[in-house]
């Protein structure tokens, strides 16, 4: 039996019927009565045979592909997997298929380029808003584009995350458990969401009259934040709490923490943010600030399917808040016992 694709030969031969008329039907196209028994027939000769549209012929006929392109960062970050699995759960269900480009900053240049070869109807850009400035601010013809995530491009449709509500109710909750000492794990990562970020601590914390502790420029990775962290601790002591970056570094500083029998969280409180799978199943699980990604990336869906049915739509742009989730690792501190 041979493993080549089926085709419309084939299911005409199989069918019984024309070639156009195998045509008219899989295509749906309009201009020709075809009886419903035919219809039928031809439907089912095809599911049976396993019959798939050629998406560059498609191209070609409609202008449309039914694929869509993402941009995002490394993979191997938590949120960002989270992210394309939510992009595409949702293309599944509107019955597109999602092509990925993942890319630094550094190479900014380079995607929105290269994905101009690429036969898709359209772009969603996750945290990728330099990318989505480059691609906008180049000469020539642009497919739909919708930018995605805390940090977006509003010169173009835009969803964004705002990590600022999160954080203010993360850093609110720290206080309100009794905790004084509040030490942030900041991050050397450029944009917006680490002003957002710092900007929650430091409001909070000056309205409440406290002292900042902030631990900057510490690189994203898990096993860099061992030497620094470690040496803070040993120079101005056990803070009350840890406000952290983001999950990743919130799990890694409790690790740290355990090897130098400090217990989280009864002596040290800790929130992280992203609110992965690891911050939930892992013991204690870890407080964090959680964004919206599911609600964010069906709407970015909708503005997106909408620029490419109407072109000249008025400009999309929506706003959504994060959000604190408390669990172990703030609710067992024990400011009285410090």
């Amino acid at each position: 039996m041979s493993n080549r694709p089926a085709s419309i030969v084939d299911i005409a031969k199989a069918s019984g019927v024309s070639h156009a008329t195998v045509s008219y039907v899989l295509n749906r196209r309009e201009g020709r009565t075809i009886s419903k028994e035919t219809t039928e027939r031809v439907l089912k000769t095809a599911k049976d045979l396993g019959y798939r549209p050629n998406a560059a012929a498609r191209s070609l006929r409609y202008g449309r592909t039914n694929m869509v392109l993402i941009w995002t960062l490394q993979l191997r970050q938590p949120i960002y997997a989270m992210a394309v699995d939510a992009i595409e759960q949702e293309a599944l269900r509107r019955g597109y298929m999602v092509l990925i480009g993942e890319s630094d900053a550094a190479r900014a240049a380079e995607l929105p380029k290269a994905s101009e070869r690429w036969p898709v109807d359209g772009i969603l850009a996750y945290d990728r808003p330099i990318h989505v400035r480059t691609y906008a601010e180049a000469p020539g013809p642009k497919r739909p584009i919708v930018s995605l995530g805390p940090e977006v491009y509003r010169g173009a449709d835009y969803v964004k995350i705002d990590l600022y509500s999160g954080c203010k109710q993360a850093m609110e909750h720290l206080i309100d458990i009794g905790c004084r000492r509040i030490l942030m794990l900041n991050s050397d990562v450029p944009g917006e969401t680490g002003p957002e970020r710092l900007n929650a601590y430091t409001d909070v914390m000056r309205a409440a009259g406290l002292q900042l502790e902030i631990l900057n420029d510490l690189p994203l990775g898990r096993d860099e934040l061992r030497e620094p962290l470690a040496a803070y601790l040993d120079e101005k002591g056990i803070p009350d709490s840890m406000f952290c970056w983001s999950d990743g570094r919130a799990i890694a500083a409790s690790c740290i923490l355990y090897d130098l029998g400090i217990r989280v969280p009864e002596q040290v409180a800790l929130v992280g943010l992203d609110d992965i799978d690891e911050a939930k199943y892992r013991r204690p699980s870890l407080s964090t600030v959680a964004s919206p990604l599911e609600e964010a990336c069906k709407m970015a869906w909708d503005f997106l399917v909408n620029r490419i049915e109407n072109p000249d739509c008025p400009h999309q742009t929506a706003i959504l808040s994060s959000r604190l989730v408390i669990r172990q690792s703030t609710t067992g501190f024990k400011a009285e016992k410090r």
